[in-house]
């Protein structure tokens, strides 16, 4: 792996994980962050939908959505 993807894959872990300490906090350690549990397959758009109006909900209107392939 180049020296350029292995900083791109720590930026992207700091920016997912990071613990505020030494390193950006993480947008998964934000107490803000909104979360909505898709478990299983997903057979509809409902958990997307869901994500939304929880989104809505705070005044602001969403822009991306960040899914794991790991769970």
């Amino acid at each position: 792996s180049t020296i350029a993807a292995q900083i791109a894959e720590q930026i992207d872990y700091a920016a997912l994980a990071g613990n505020g300490l030494g390193q950006p906090l993480g947008i998964l350690n934000h107490a803000e962050i909104q979360e909505v549990d898709a478990a299983g397959v997903l057979a509809d758009y409902d958990p997307f939908a869901r994500a939304v109006q929880k989104v809505r909900q705070q005044n602001v209107e969403p822009g991306a959505f960040i899914l794991s392939p790991s769970t």
